[in-house]
């Protein structure tokens, strides 16, 4: 399944001006968290100070929020492979796409960030939304390009493993003969290569599912 149960929450507290964000309900939770950190102190006369790239992005993020009102917020970085730029796509507009910028926490609430042009058709023009005034505006994984582009993808991969297992299937079967006869490099060949088998076959009804 490619649908995911993001919708406007209620209990945003986002302003108008910054309509474009929607907010997802999640039960994922930092593992850590961090609040902007003072300015770095200089190494030496005349040096410039090293920022990482986490703590750059923070402070954009920190005073983006600022700009509206928004304090006490932290920023938190902890590991999810699809942080950023997760496809995404409004339920009844799937031929409509874009991604997930940020995440932020508001008390239990996550919340993403993404363009408004994403969930919101030109027709409808640029008026403020909030969940309270308007319709839920239900959220999938991937509108019709993307989940085409990731189902191409998987069968190309699943056809790869599939000549995979085939070349290890003969292999099986070759040294299956060498170790009947007393092959003890066979015995550990065929060992190994069973073994590779079976992980390219359960790899395979990984991607089925």
């Amino acid at each position: 399944m490619r649908s995911l149960n993001f919708s406007i929450s209620k209990k945003s507290s986002l302003p108008p001006s910054i309509s474009p964000a929607f907010a997802g309900r999640s039960r994922m939770r930092a593992t850590t968290s961090v609040r902007q950190s003072p300015p770095p102190s200089r190494s030496g006369s005349g040096s410039c100070p090293t920022v990482s790239p986490a703590t750059s992005q923070s402070r954009d993020i920190l005073r983006l929020l600022e700009k509206h009102n928004i304090h006490d917020i932290d920023v938190a970085y902890h590991p999810i492979t699809t942080a950023l730029s997760l496809p995404i796509s409004g339920l009844k507009t799937p031929y409509m796409q874009g991604t997930l910028g940020f995440f932020f926490h508001v008390g239990e609430e996550l919340y993403g960030v993404t363009a408004r042009h994403v969930l919101f058709p030109d027709e409808e023009g640029n008026k403020s939304y909030s969940y309270v005034a308007g319709p839920r505006k239900k959220v999938v994984l991937m509108g019709d390009k993307a989940f085409a582009d990731f189902l191409a993808s998987t069968q190309a991969r699943i056809a790869i493993l599939k000549n995979t297992v085939t070349v290890l299937g003969k292999q099986v079967a070759m040294y299956t003969k060498m170790a009947q006869v007393g092959n003890q490099q066979a015995v550990n060949d065929l060992a190994t290569t069973e073994a590779d088998l079976n992980k390219r076959k359960a790899a395979i009804e990984e991607l089925k599912t």
